[in-house]
């Protein structure tokens, strides 16, 4: 498990370099709260599970329960029962022992109370604690569960293991098992508990997909006898060479589905059965449906239905995929009735929970019953804009929606939603408007209303492709992709004030950011820009400096700060603007793939892809001081402060989040020239 790492340290370290530099002139408390995810709505489905006539499924970081009649398997029973916002997006869901288990990708396991869906457990990933020193990120994708113990797949990791305890709630690290000649990159686990067909043993089965080809070495099947312990030795039997996603058990036979086969083996020898059966499409999941006579296997192109009424020789019941309303990742079957139809309920990404009908007389033909039956309003949020406890978010769907943040804990996408004319790429709001760079549409412009969706759209065509705009009032300004800097006056009706072409031919301007009489622009040909907009009607191109990589900028004073995917950050000083140098000559290392920044007061946030928001005091040097991290489930592509205070983010697999600030205090001593070399950084405390 990952430690909370102290800050004593950090703080006595600040201390010895105030205390040795001479006491401050003065010191004044700047009062900053510790940021915590308080609501979050929307977000995609990944995982979905039945059992005991409910159905479990995941929309962002929340767990969504729903039950099911058995008179009406197609209308389950609304609104769901939600969890508390998780660490992570589940990834496969495993209910046994009275709890939901979670796989929670990067983020760890989750274990819910499953009547009452409270959160019971939950576990990071191990690191050097454990003495495993993995060279490589870890991704729990799916579990494997029995009375006592959780089996998880991580990947190139191997497999984990975890003793539940007697209450079947907690979860104690056993055994890190790594394959490393070859390395075997896990993608499934899956149990059978001791029945007579097995011998009464307990064995579990594990897949793995190396992405390889003949002759390297593959993936296969690796099957292990857990009756009497659960640490995992050396397997008994394994299927090598075979490239396996996901596994199914229905004794007297185990099946596997991978990128390009399906395959029947023995569960003894795991010997191949069926000989070859091609896929015509890489497997996702495999689901078997009652009695294990059809098989459900889920693939970028949408559903396969395969017969394995011999098991020994399947039949493809399907010609092409049956196609769902987004991505079909995941499918729950169920019946209701002996020789009955078959409701399968797909998690179906960017599209919630859809309803399938398999009738019995005709397995291979589905049908569509209830699209988006339980579907988030949005699922993949790219823009987002703060404001006074309200939010906008816009990404996968053709719509602008409205988040309603008066009740933080229930915050929830409301109204219908407004229709731009294309995809908005990044907002703000000003007074009360909100204003868009909507790519070719240009600039668009609503009027913000309380408790009511955006109204009277107007719109500017810029005559490039907006991507990016910040405010200077009286005007917008536009960072137009290939069509350079263009100034809109937003004071009245929109109108052009003023614009500077392209510099270079390949100049494609994808991030702006003003402060004062000058604008601060990321040409994604690697250079940052800077324009003088003391006469907005004619901005001129100042300073440059060449830097690979950037993404996004924000400014504070003197410095303008540059988000720059995995290298990080990097720092400019932009004193004079004719001539912007940097700031050190290293990249400011972030949690991860930093993709935009904001700054707010002293404070610089970033997003930092799959760790959420970063934190960061800003120095007068412009040095960076780091603060916090701020974990918000998903990956993190903005983040927006609104006038309310509150921090939003836009995840593009975790919906939208709202963080606020509470009980945390940064003191910044006024410090005199008595040591000008040294450098103060603020002193941290509760």
């Amino acid at each position: 498990m990952r430690k909370v790492r102290s800050a004593l340290p950090i703080i006595a370290l600040i201390l010895v370099l105030i205390l040795t530099a001479g006491p401050p002139v003065s010191a004044e408390p700047s009062v900053l709260s510790r940021p915590i995810v308080i609501g979050q709505t929307g977000g995609v489905t990944n995982a979905v599970a039945y059992h005991d006539s409910y159905l479990f499924f995941n929309i962002g970081p929340r767990l969504a329960r729903v039950e099911v009649p058995a008179s009406e398997p197609e209308h389950p029973l609304i609104p769901p029962v939600y969890s508390t916002i998780l660490p992570g997006i589940p990834e496969d869901i495993k209910i046994a022992n009275g709890y939901v288990y979670l796989a929670l990708g990067t983020a760890g396991i989750a274990i819910l109370d499953s009547s009452t869906m409270r959160l019971a457990s939950f576990e990071e990933l191990p690191d050097n604690a454990f003495g495993i020193n993995f060279a490589f990120d870890l991704a729990i994708t799916d579990l494997a569960v029995d009375s006592r113990y959780l089996y998880a797949a991580v990947g190139k990791a191997g497999i984990l293991v975890y003793d539940l305890g007697a209450g079947h709630d907690g979860l104690t690290f056993v055994q890190a098992k790594t394959f490393l000649n070859p390395v075997r990159n896990i993608t499934d686990v899956e149990i059978q508990l001791p029945v007579a067909q097995n011998g009464f043993r307990k064995i579990l089965y594990a897949a793995a997909n190396n992405y390889a080809v003949d002759p390297a070495p593959r993936g296969g099947v690796m099957r292990f006898d857990v009756t009497d312990s659960p640490v995992l030795g050396v397997p008994d039997a394994l299927a090598g060479q075979i490239e396996v996603n996901a596994l199914e058990i229905a004794l007297p036979n185990v099946f596997a589905a991978g990128q390009t086969n399906f395959y029947v083996l023995d569960p003894a020898t795991l010997n191949v059965r069926n000989g070859d059966f091609p896929l015509a499409n890489p497997s996702i999941e495999l689901t078997l449906g009652p009695q294990a006579r059809i098989a459900y296997v889920t693939n970028p192109a949408g559903i396969d239905v395969l017969d394995l009424s011999t098991p020994t020789a399947p039949v493809a019941l399907t010609t092409t995929p049956f196609a769902t309303p987004g991505a079909a990742m995941n499918v729950a079957a169920a019946s209701f009735a002996d020789d009955g139809d078959v409701s399968l309920y797909v998690a179906d990404f960017d599209a919630g929970l859809s309803i399938v009908r398999s009738p019995h007389t005709a397995p291979g033909v589905l049908e569509l019953i209830a699209p988006s039956y339980v579907a988030p309003s949005l699922s993949i949020v790219r823009a987002v804009a703060g404001d006074m406890l309200q939010a906008f978010g816009f990404g996968n769907t053709t719509k602008l929606w409205r988040a309603d943040g008066s009740s933080p804990s229930s915050l929830r996408f409301a109204g219908s939603g407004v229709t731009p004319p294309v995809a908005i790429n990044a907002m703000v709001t000003h007074d009360s408007w909100l204003l868009a760079a909507a790519g070719t549409a240009g600039l668009l412009r609503y009027a913000l209303r309380p408790n009511a969706d955006p109204a009277d759209q107007e719109t500017f065509t810029t005559g490039g492709t907006a991507v990016d705009l910040a405010i200077a009032w009286p005007n917008a300004v536009v960072a137009d992709g290939a069509n350079g800097l263009v100034v809109v006056n937003i004071d009245g009706d929109l109108q052009l004030t003023g614009a500077a072409g392209p510099p270079q031919f390949n100049s494609n301007f994808q991030s702006v950011d003003v402060a004062g009489t000058y604008a601060y622009v990321i040409d994604a040909n690697g250079t940052f820009r800077v324009y003088d907009l003391t006469d907005p009607n004619g901005p001129i191109a100042l300073g440059t400096l060449a830097l690979k990589g950037m993404l996004a900028v924000a400014v504070h004073g003197h410095h303008a700060f540059v988000a720059c995917g995995e290298d990080g950050l990097r720092v400019i000083d932009v004193t004079d603007p004719n001539a912007p140098v940097f700031v050190g000559t290293e990249y400011y290392e972030t949690a991860d793939l930093a993709q935009s920044v904001e700054v707010y007061g002293d404070f610089l946030y970033v997003a930092v892809s799959g760790s959420g928001v970063q934190m960061l005091a800003i120095q007068p040097d412009g040095q960076l001081f780091p603060v916090t991290t701020v974990e918000v489930p998903g990956n993190t592509l903005r983040v927006s402060m609104g006038r309310d205070g509150y921090l939003y983010t836009a995840s593009e697999n975790g919906g939208l989040a709202m963080i606020q600030f509470d009980d945390f205090r940064l003191y910044f001593p006024i410090v005199g020239q008595h040591a000008p070399s040294k450098r103060y950084l603020p002193f941290i405390g509760r």
